[in-house]
């Protein structure tokens, strides 16, 4: 961005300036014909200051595209400039842009399906700023239809390739060729949402002649570029839940599992001490271990016995 110089303001100055010294010049030698004119040049260089303008910073960063004849131009301002819109005609004027960076939230519409029946659920955050660099890019934000109309072609954008994302088999990243499923995206995003943003960016992928990636699928024609976009993939509730509970079953069956093992070691070991004592192993062994194992985990106070009959003590 530039402020009072630039090549508009230069102009306006030098003619200015030209005519403040033929305008006094003529005024002090020539004919009284001469007289008018130069006092009429003089005014209108005095006039020029009309045009000394600022664009009001108190609110939001704000710029300028200059226009010539309400064309735009590839001039920007962000300070003091001179114009000359003050005529009949505007012949320099400008049109005024917030330029802050924007935030911008995505969310997709739809769940992502995959062949293997799983789906995931896409978040995104990002700022999007206009590109204040140039005034003809600046004005496709404005011809776009500003803000609000830019976020919802960025986030069309995203849904797009998102979906081509999807329906590639296998993807190659950092020299190593990935299977695209549920699970890998699901711990991937990072490296996915570089890609994606660069694919928005049109920064990879441009293929004018055969029409991949064009202008028309990413952010080249929007004059806006993208920062800090990171973008998230999570299963949603249900899907959370359900795997959960397998989870909460698996952890079961294994505990399950590892108790029936313990008490098999735990009758042997029992069933081999009685044979050694000349008595006979029976069915009540597991119960009477059973017990022993809760008063060892102190879920008992007391085991009582009275011949083969067993009181629990209830802490």
């Amino acid at each position: 961005m530039k402020g009072f110089c630039n090549r508009f303001s230069g102009t306006l100055i030098l003619l200015a300036v030209l005519l403040l010294v033929s305008g006094i010049n003529m005024c002090l030698h020539g004919t009284f014909g001469q007289f008018l004119i130069g006092g009429t040049m003089i005014v209108a260089a005095v006039s020029a200051v009309k045009g000394l303008k600022s664009p009001d910073q108190s609110k939001a960063k704000v710029g300028w595209i200059i226009t010539w004849f309400g064309a735009p131009t590839d001039v920007v301002v962000s300070s003091m400039t001179l114009l000359l819109d003050w005529l009949p005609i505007s012949i320099i004027g400008f049109i005024e842009v917030n330029l802050n960076l924007e935030p911008n939230n995505y969310e997709a519409t739809k769940e992502i399906r995959f062949e293997e029946e799983g789906y995931l659920v896409a978040k995104a955050t990002m700022g999007i700023r206009p590109i204040s660099t140039d005034g003809l890019k600046l004005h496709q934000y404005v011809a776009s239809g500003g803000k609000e109309n830019v976020f919802k072609q960025i986030n069309g954008l995203i849904t797009a390739w998102l979906q081509w994302f999807v329906t590639t088999e296998r993807w190659e990243y950092k020299g190593v060729s990935h299977k695209i499923t549920y699970q890998w995206m699901e711990s991937h995003g990072l490296d996915v949402g570089e890609h994606i943003k660069a694919r928005i960016s049109g920064d990879v992928g441009r293929d004018e002649e055969n029409g991949e990636n064009s202008h028309l699928d990413d952010i080249r024609n929007l004059g806006v570029e993208i920062e800090n976009f990171v973008i998230t993939f999570s299963a949603p509730e249900p899907v959370v839940n359900a795997r959960n509970e397998r989870m909460s079953q698996r952890a079961k069956a294994a505990a399950r599992l590892e108790a029936n093992k313990g008490m098999n070691e735990q009758l042997k070991t029992r069933a081999e001490l009685k044979r050694g004592q000349g008595a006979k192993p029976d069915d009540r062994d597991q119960v009477e271990i059973l017990n022993e194992n809760l008063l060892a985990d102190g879920k008992l106070t007391g085991v009582v016995t009275n011949g083969r009959t067993v009181t629990l003590a209830q802490p």
